[in-house]
């Protein structure tokens, strides 16, 4: 398809199958493919699509929101990954330049499935979290969303057990 509108701008080189082995609720590995191909709306993605908007972050106030600070700059996120005991990965050098598509892509290659199934539901409850924050002005603590993500991680799709994907935590 991309060859027939001569296009690369949606186009990421990377192993997209590691996403999909991550250990972890389907909607946490689908968070991760849409973060990756950029189609999260971020404050800064929607100005660049015309929305008007504010830039800066919701929860934090201080930064503008892009992919990069609602997941690893943002005070709040980083709060977030020590409740979750991930802080070890936040401090990775190899996780600290480029896009968030490469940092993904780079914990794909480094960490195994378990681990990327945590991670993958940390970036779905931080991602949660800024979202309840935007539409019921209701924000969690960094304890409780790391607590929501122990909660999340629990919660792993077996297609021939399970229908339906339910997380008592948060109700989604």
């Amino acid at each position: 398809m991309r060859y027939i509108f001569r296009t690369d701008r949606h186009h990421v080189e990377s192993n997209w199958n590691d996403i999909w082995k991550a250990q972890s609720p389907h909607k946490t590995r689908h968070l991760l493919w849409r973060l990756c191909r950029g189609c999260l709306p971020t404050r800064v993605r929607l100005a660049q699509h015309y929305v008007d908007c504010e830039l800066g972050c919701p929860v934090c106030d201080d930064e503008v929101e892009d992919d990069i600070h609602v997941f690893f700059g943002c005070v709040a996120a980083r709060e977030c990954w020590m409740a979750a005991g991930q802080s070890q990965l936040l401090e990775n050098p190899a996780y600290q330049d480029g896009t968030v598509a490469e940092r993904v892509f780079g914990m794909c290659r480094n960490e195994d499935n378990a681990m990327l199934g945590r991670i993958s539901s940390l970036f779905w409850c931080i991602w949660h979290n800024r979202n309840d924050k935007i539409w019921n002005d209701n924000v969690q603590s960094p304890s409780q969303v790391g607590r929501m993500t122990f909660a999340l991680e629990r919660v792993v799709y077996r297609p021939s057990a399970a229908t339906s994907e339910y997380c008592s935590c948060c109700g989604s």
